[in-house]
């Protein structure tokens, strides 16, 4: 089956890449509303800037954001330029970033592996439902993590072929890449060069020059400098340190918003993202060493360590923050499944192993959907949606028996259909359900009709994205005054209301719910008088 698919001109399969990869990260983009908070910032930001033609400085709910640079919005600005302020508009430049550097991916592992091996690779991400969700989102990341890639391969093919065009093409990934979420896009894929120069024994001056950093360093002058440039000018340094010391280097250095952990929490947060391919890392990583002396493979290797180490010991800790190695992972993981299927290697132990594992997870998802919603109370009814899943843990059990059966292609090839359509189902299907019982959702039609709407202290973005700007109360003698006018709305959290319950017990409360993957809680208030 493979064979033959891969014996079509290269452009065809390359094009066919881009599809399968579009329809995969595109799936139900307009289907569930702006609600999770970096999305909520983050697009409406982008609005903002759009909206007041100012599009230097980045502002959230009329506020100075520091968070992070430029590029991601103005990828969003185009988008709203074509469909309006809308979830598809949003998150589309997103997916279509993700598919085009699938068919770069492809063309680059065909070029240095072989097309087996690129069809593997292919695999191997787009059967990641962490890898597919994130490009389904209006977030820096998609970005960050397509233009540290691209740069990589451009590095890895000018070491190999020494065209010049190729190193021009890395010092632009790598300059749009901090234009995109700053100096993490230069940093590591900078240690990574030196690293893997050092590792082939090409660390030299005359490899340095041939790479034309005078060139580099004015490619990065005229593409990522002068936003930063212009932005510190505009908020007389403030973004610049918002971003730098508070974003970057505080973030390294100590805990974020909760987001910490012992240093082995990185590499379970890899493990989970390469799911379900990831069962095969003990084997992949056997075959890496013993292939070793592959450039190919010492390359992937440094990437994913590099990657890994620093985000061990980074203090805050995110799912997301290694994804930019992903590739290169799926490189080592696509070499040992080629050799398993063309039976260079057995199926081992560990194989089986893995699978048995990965047979253990396709059960407990469904069951969780169908018992474990009772812990989000705005879930507690739908125990339901476990039954979209039934058909996971059958997928995965009859792909077991066609790998023990020695049909390995067609075994591996069922794992990566059932997990597609998992995440095709999750996406398109799953999150609108869930979506239309978020509490933004539920309570917009109250906003609309409100005569106007204020938030104290603390809101949910998403009210911000999907609403419009909410002007803040800071001071109860002054809420104590607009909640006597009948028809006013006022929004703020249960933690508020608790820290002087007596005081609020005055006003009328016509909302309440927690909040969707948070801990706040969403109280609503209703000027005396009205309906």
């Amino acid at each position: 089956m493979v064979e033959k698919l891969l014996k079509r001109k290269g452009w065809l399969l390359l094009l066919l890449v881009f599809l399968v990869a579009f329809i995969a990260y595109s799936s139900g983009i307009g289907r569930s509303s702006i609600y999770i908070l970096d999305e909520s910032k983050n697009a409406q930001c982008a609005w903002e800037m759009m909206h007041s033609s100012d599009h230097i400085v980045p502002t959230f709910n009329g506020k100075l954001r520091t968070d992070k640079p430029s590029l991601h919005y103005y990828a969003m600005m185009l988008g709203y330029s074509v469909w309006g302020k809308t979830p598809f508009a949003a998150r589309v430049v997103s997916s279509l970033v993700g598919a085009l550097l699938m068919v770069v991916f492809a063309a680059f592992v065909t070029r240095y592996a072989s097309r087996r091996v690129a069809f593997w690779s292919v695999v191997v991400l787009l059967s990641s439902i962490m890898w597919v969700t994130e490009f389904h989102l209006s977030v820096p990341d998609p970005y960050l993590i397509a233009l540290v890639a691209l740069g990589l391969m451009a590095f890895y093919h000018f070491i190999e072929s020494r065209q010049l065009w190729s190193v021009l093409l890395m010092y632009l990934f790598f300059s749009l890449g901090f234009l995109a979420k700053g100096p993490i896009a230069v940093g590591l894929p900078g240690l990574i060069v030196l690293l893997h120069l050092l590792g082939i024994r090409q660390l030299s001056w005359k490899t340095i020059w041939q790479m034309q950093p005078v060139v580099g360093l004015a490619i990065f002058a005229v593409v990522a400098l002068p936003w930063y440039y212009m932005v510190h000018v505009e908020t007389a340094g403030e973004w610049t340190r918002g971003f730098f010391l508070d974003h970057n280097i505080n973030r390294f250095a100590d805990t974020k918003e909760g987001h910490g952990g012992i240093f082995l929490i990185t590499i379970l947060y890899f493990l989970f993202g390469l799911l379900p391919f990831a069962v095969l890392v003990v084997g992949a990583t056997k075959n890496a060493w013993r292939d070793r002396g592959n450039r190919l493979t010492r390359f992937a290797s440094v990437v994913v360590l590099t990657f890994l180490l620093f985000f061990s010991i980074s203090s805050t800790k995110l799912p997301n923050y290694a994804m930019p190695c992903f590739p290169f992972a799926a490189i080592l993981l696509a070499l040992y499944l080629d050799k398993l299927q063309r039976g260079v290697l057995p199926i081992t132990k560990n194989v089986r192993v893995g699978l048995w594992i990965l047979f253990a997870f396709s059960l407990l998802v469904p069951l969780a959907l169908t018992f474990g919603t009772v812990a989000e109370p705005l879930w507690a009814n739908q125990h339901s949606w476990g039954l979209w899943l039934l058909f996971f843990p059958v997928g995965v059990w009859f792909a077991i028996r066609l790998v023990s059966r020695g049909e390995v292609e067609r075994g591996f090839m069922l794992v990566f259909a059932t997990f597609f359509m998992v995440t095709a189902i999750i996406h398109l299907v799953l999150i609108p359900k869930g979506d239309k019982l978020n509490p933004v959702q539920a309570t917009l039609p109250m906003l609309q009709k409100a005569k106007e709407v204020r938030y104290f202290k603390t809101i949910n973005p998403s009210y911000v994205t999907n609403f419009g700007l909410i002007k803040e109360m800071d001071d109860t003698v002054g809420v104590a005054s607009y909640l006597s006018a009948p028809g006013n709305l006022l929004i703020t959290s249960r933690k508020v209301v608790r820290r002087d319950s007596t005081y609020w017990q005055q006003f009328q409360m016509v909302y309440s719910a927690k909040d969707i993957f948070d801990n706040n809680h969403t109280v609503i208030f209703e000027g005396k008088g009205a309906r």
